[in-house]
């Protein structure tokens, strides 16, 4: 299980990589309300290779609690599990408490919220360099008033393969094993 660092940083310090291209999106969405819905995301305009690390959580309980409506392909790829329709606080061992603040606080401040991530392993057996990537948390609202949904982008950019290898392991991860090499 890598370790993890995690920054919250200024919208502006996302946007000139592909969370500028989700961010624009919902800016063309939101029109007189501080957020589109979930429905008016139309993932299709995104560039391609965007939409596999798009996840969506509903939020529940006045955002106590947050459970997962979509998660992209690419972060089932990354992580080797499928999350859509599971609580974010599960399984047990899953790193969620950063994801858990920022969308709680997305929540609260009915804007977006930016942030880095580093990652590292922590085992000797694999040594890695430090992956950095950055993303973006936005309010969705079904009514106009409430948060009702998050959408969340994480760029991982040309650090990806190194983001598979470091979570090839992960005690929850549904994916097999690497094989050895040799």
């Amino acid at each position: 299980m890598p370790d993890y660092i995690s920054d919250e940083v200024s919208i502006d310090h996302v946007v000139k990589s592909q969370c500028g291209d989700v961010l624009d999106q919902w800016r063309k969405l939101k029109t007189q309300h501080f957020a589109p819905s979930w429905q008016q995301m139309d993932l299709s305009v995104l560039p391609s290779d965007v939409i596999p690390y798009i996840r969506v959580v509903d939020v529940l309980d006045n955002g106590e609690v947050f459970k997962y409506r979509f998660w992209g392909t690419g972060l089932s790829e990354i992580f080797g599990i499928e999350r859509t329709g599971q609580l974010m606080h599960e399984p047990k061992g899953w790193p969620r408490g950063t994801g858990l603040g920022e969308c709680a606080k997305v929540v609260a401040l009915r804007q977006p919220v930016a942030f880095t991530r580093q990652a590292r392993a922590t085992t000797s057996e694999r040594p890695f360099p430090t992956v950095v990537s950055c993303g973006i948390r936005l309010p969705l609202s079904v009514d106009g008033e409430q948060v009702t949904n998050v959408l969340s982008f994480c760029d991982f950019g040309v650090e990806r393969a190194t983001w598979l290898r470091l979570f090839a392991n992960h005690p929850h991860s549904e994916k097999p094993p690497p094989r050895p090499r040799g």
